[in-house]
C-alpha cells in the first residue's frame, strides 16, 4: 500500500512538474513576442521624428542633382542629416541581421526609405570608403539595403493600398 501511494505521488509530481515546464515555455514564448513586438513599436516611434523627416527629405532632394552632383554636395556640406540617416539605417541593418528585427516587417516599414535613399547615397558611400580608406563605412547599411532590394523584387508588385483593399481585421475572441 505504502509504495502504491509512493508511486501516485510521482506521478503527480512528474504531471505537475512537466505542467510547470509548458507553462514556462508558454511563458517565455510570449515574453519573447512581446519583447520583438515593443522593439519594432520603439523602432517605429525612432524613426517618426522631426530629423528623420528632415534627412529623408534632404537625401531625396539630391535626386535632382544627378550623381556626381550629389557626391559633390555631400562633400562639401556633411551634413549632420546625412549621418542621422545613415547611422539610423546602419544599426537597422545590423538588428535585422541579428535576427532582432523582423527583416519583413522592416520590408514593410522602412523598405521604401532604406532603398531610394541607399541608391542616391551609394555613390557618395563608395567614394567615401575610398577617401576614408574605411571599406566598412556604411556596411549595414548597404547590407539592408541590398537584402530589402532582394525581397522587393520577390514581394508583391500591387501597392497595398491597392491589394489589401478588402482587408478586415480578424475577429478576436
Amino acid at each position: 500500500m505504502v509504495s502504491q501511494g509512493v508511486l501516485i505521488v510521482d506521478i503527480v509530481s512528474a504531471v505537475v512538474l512537466s505542467l510547470g515546464v509548458v507553462i514556462g515555455l508558454t511563458q517565455l514564448r510570449q515574453h519573447t513576442r512581446q519583447r520583438r513586438h515593443d522593439a519594432m513599436l520603439d523602432l517605429v516611434h525612432s524613426f517618426q521624428t522631426l530629423e528623420m523627416a528632415q534627412a529623408l527629405s534632404y537625401v531625396v532632394s539630391l535626386r535632382d542633382l544627378g550623381v556626381e552632383g550629389a557626391v559633390q554636395r555631400l562633400e562639401a556640406e556633411r551634413s549632420p542629416l546625412v549621418s542621422y540617416l545613415t547611422i539610423a539605417f546602419e544599426s537597422l541593418g545590423a538588428l535585422v541581421h541579428r535576427e532582432e528585427l523582423d527583416i519583413e516587417l522592416v520590408r514593410e516599414l522602412f523598405g521604401g526609405p532604406v532603398t531610394l535613399t541607399w541608391g542616391i547615397l551609394r555613390p557618395w558611400v563608395e567614394a567615401s570608403r575610398t577617401r576614408l580608406g574605411w571599406v566598412r563605412f556604411c556596411e549595414w547599411y548597404q547590407w539592408l539595403a541590398e537584402r530589402l532590394e532582394e525581397r522587393e523584387s520577390q514581394a508583391r508588385t500591387v501597392p497595398a493600398h491597392i491589394a489589401l483593399r478588402d482587408w478586415r481585421p480578424h475577429a478576436k475572441g
